[in-house]
């Protein structure tokens, strides 16, 4: 199949706007996406903004969610979310997190293989208790990978990568919840396009086909081969 440039150049184009949609995301364009829900969920808008947040607080949720590829086409589902968790906290990553949950038809979709299954490595349990325990020890309510356990995390994520070439689904992480956004940080920058989601974001009755544990420690790994 011949590819003309144009059709090249339009594709790289896209894929440029899609990786850097968050930074693109304004006030102005934001306010024209707010206007536009206003005019169908008058309500629901008033009684989020600026009832329970600003609407430079939505903007930081909207960003956050398009950093991570989640689409914000749904704003209707975004606010009603935000005007559900918005008393709690004004956190823009914890309201992200709650959107991802509700959200979870429309991720999961965008992740699905042909045969209608989710491909992915699993990150091992072991790494998660571990991953918590640490943020508790330094009394940290924001969970963080430190170096050791991040070292052991892209090692394993490496070595099985050749999985990810046997398989046509999108390169996919899944984790728990609590665990998800910490995760999430920490990979992104240091392997690009690799997305991570939680169990909770992928929806029920979807099966989970696993390409490989990762976050192991050498042990656990050499204890699975024997």
């Amino acid at each position: 199949t011949v590819v003309d440039p144009a059709t090249v150049m339009v594709t790289h184009i896209t894929e440029v706007v899609r990786a850097h949609a968050h930074e693109l995301l304004g006030r102005g364009e934001a306010q024209e996406l707010f206007d536009i829900l206003a005019r169908s969920h008058p309500r629901l808008v008033e009684e989020l903004i600026p009832a329970s947040m600003a609407a430079t607080e939505v903007l930081r949720v909207l960003r956050r969610l398009l950093k991570e590829n989640v689409s914000v086409r749904d704003l209707r589902t975004i606010f009603e979310v935000l005007a559900e968790y918005a008393p709690r906290t004004k956190d823009a990553d914890q309201l992200a997190e709650f959107v991802r949950h509700r959200l979870s038809r429309q991720i999961t979709k965008k992740y699905l293989s042909d045969d209608g299954k989710i491909y992915g490595l699993i990150l091992d349990t072991t790494f998660e208790n571990e991953l918590r325990q640490t943020s508790a020890a330094a009394s940290s309510q924001v969970l963080g990978v430190d170096p050791r356990l991040g070292r052991r995390l892209l090692e394993t994520v490496e070595r099985l990568a050749v999985e990810f070439s046997r398989s046509t689904a999108p390169p996919l992480l899944v984790t728990s919840p609590d665990v998800r956004r910490a995760v999430s940080d920490f990979i992104s920058p240091r392997i690009p396009g690799l997305a991570v989601l939680s169990y909770a974001e992928i929806a029920q009755g979807t099966e989970i086909v696993p390409l490989g544990v990762a976050g192991q420690a050498v042990n656990n790994q050499q204890q699975q081969q024997v």
